[in-house]
């Protein structure tokens, strides 16, 4: 059964906020297929490709695309098409339909197939990969030992080069190659069958061992200066990384029981890990770590009865993986791939201009997404909701915020109205008024000059327009369209003096265009510290 996203995303603690909630999983399938096996995924942006055996005689390449919800085959031709990579709109894949093996690449925005690398062989699996990051595609073959050891090849779409990475005798060759920003890493056995971690660098065609010893290491991956893989600890496998800009390799994750196959993209790490299912693979789950704060968190329910591998992630920080909760992990069959959105907001992924402020003003508790798992983030702002963020930012949160039982200030704010507390509450903190006639207004979308007066109360609050009345801007801005006769002249200056808000390129500020969430969250988190 197939299942729409919005359907799928689970939803908690609903706030005060009309229709928005809290987002706390949102864990869906990309593909459930019943009953056949689909693995091997990979993930860039908002897409999900994997290896699909739907038409029962071959594996195929599949795509999912999160945004539209829509499922599309890639390639089903003879043979089996495998390992596929992804990178924006390119996907690349090991691909047996001539019975050797060969890369072929499909661009999505042209919807072309094209032949990259082809070499013979006398066993079609004795070729590993391939994996692409721009314009290089790498991958391992045995083109230099027929069914024995493999070395590392790129290609450069850019000049249309092959280029051969390594050629050391090696009893059993390479393995995983993984590209980033021109950088190449692998598993390469030239010294010992354990295994060692190598790194080539493509602008300065330079070869760095990256981990090695006597102690195994494999399935490597890179993003930027970090490098994971997996390395053997006394029974088991750890998660390792290195900074290759330090000498110093560290342990990411060393928890009991065997982590595997690690991805790293951005400032997350994912892997396949069965401590809590103590060394049975059929529990494995799918754990996370984000680099940038230093956290560990799993992503599937620790008492789930079946086994998830292979998991990737995406820039973006979509997670998949191949999952067996409707199949068999013992008999291996029957496995789907779902995914896991890291973001708090399935609209606001990790390379949105305003993910950092939108998830920070959420962990303080100031905003939320609506029931289907967004953000909306490109709706305007109405001042019933601005009265709703400000209150929570100077509140603290939502449970922090006073309830109101006096009369009313507003008319049209009345007993019973959604926003009451939070509207009294700025009132009470001298961040809003009303309009002449005694009304709020609170269905009036909210402009940029407004948005700062809101923004510049809250700084000075409970003192509000008092604390202005007398400022001076230190360094005016002396925007073109906010002279010091206009109106909310003060207030932009000490918001853009607070490192709040800033002009557009041409210089001007703008007063008149309406705020939308994204901007908001941004406003609200740098005045608050978020």
């Amino acid at each position: 059964m197939r299942c729409g996203l919005a359907a799928m995303i689970l939803l908690c603690l609903a706030l005060s906020m009309g229709s928005e909630a809290a987002q706390a999983d949102s864990e869906f399938p990309a593909c459930a297929e019943d009953p056949h096996i689909q693995w091997m995924p990979a993930a860039s942006g908002t897409h999900i490709v994997w290896v699909d055996q739907r038409s029962g005689s071959s594996n195929d390449i599949y795509l999912y695309d999160i945004e539209t919800e829509q499922e599309r085959a890639i390639c089903t031709a003879p043979g089996d098409q495998m390992w596929p990579s992804i990178d924006g709109d390119r996907i690349v894949w090991r691909d047996e339909r001539s019975g050797q093996w060969e890369v072929y690449l499909y661009d999505l925005s042209t919807e072309t197939e094209r032949l990259i690398a082809s070499a013979p062989t006398s066993d079609v699996w004795y070729a590993e990969g391939p994996d692409i990051d721009g314009e290089v595609i790498v991958w391992a073959d045995d083109r230099n030992d027929p069914g024995g050891a493999r070395d590392v090849f790129a290609y450069d779409l850019s000049t249309e080069t092959l280029i051969q990475i390594t050629d050391e005798a090696a009893d059993q060759g390479r393995q995983g190659p993984s590209v980033h920003a021109g950088r190449i890493v692998w598993c390469d056995f030239r010294d010992d069958l354990a295994g060692d971690i190598y790194m080539y660098d493509l602008s300065t065609e330079e070869e760095t061992a990256v981990a090695g010893g006597e102690i195994s290491q494999g399935q490597p991956d890179i993003w930027g200066d970090i490098v994971v893989w997996t390395q053997a600890g006394a029974s088991h496998f750890d998660i390792w990384y290195r900074d290759v800009s330090t000498p110093t390799a560290a342990a990411l994750c060393e928890a009991d029981y065997t982590q595997d196959h690690p991805k790293i993209n951005g400032r997350w790490v994912v892997w396949s890990d069965d401590r809590n299912g103590e060394g049975d693979t059929t529990k494995d789950e799918i754990y996370a770590y984000d680099m940038e704060k230093s956290e560990e968190r799993p992503l599937i329910a620790s008492d789930h009865p079946y086994g998830n591998l292979g998991p990737a992630i995406a820039e973006t920080g979509i997670v998949a993986w191949q999952d067996f909760r409707n199949g068999d992990r013992d008999a291996y069959t029957n496995s789907d791939i779902y995914a896991y959105i890291l973001p708090m907001f399935r609209d606001v992924l990790a390379t949105h201009w305003a993910h950092d402020a939108v998830e920070g003003c959420a962990a303080a508790g100031i905003v939320a997404g609506y029931t289907d798992g967004s953000y909306q983030p490109t709706l305007p702002v109405t001042r019933d909701q601005m009265a709703v963020y400000i209150s929570r930012a100077l509140a603290g949160g939502e449970a922090s915020v006073p309830e109101f039982t006096g009369t009313p200030t507003f008319p049209d704010v009345p007993e019973g109205f959604w926003a009451l507390d939070h509207v009294e509450y700025a009132v009470d903190q001298n961040v809003v008024a009303g309009y002449e006639d005694g009304t709020y207004h609170p269905e009036f979308e909210v402009t940029r000059d407004q948005m700062a007066v809101y923004v510049a109360h809250a700084l000075v609050a409970p003192t509000g327009e008092a604390a202005l009345a007398d400022y001076v801007p230190a360094d005016p801005r002396n925007f073109p369209d906010v002279d010091s006769g206009f109106w909310a002249y003060r207030h932009i200056e000490y918001c853009v003096e607070h490192g709040v808000v800033q002009g557009y390129e041409d210089g001007y500020y703008h007063p008149e265009i309406v705020v939308t969430r994204d901007q908001m969250a941004v406003y609200v988190a740098r005045a608050f510290g978020l």
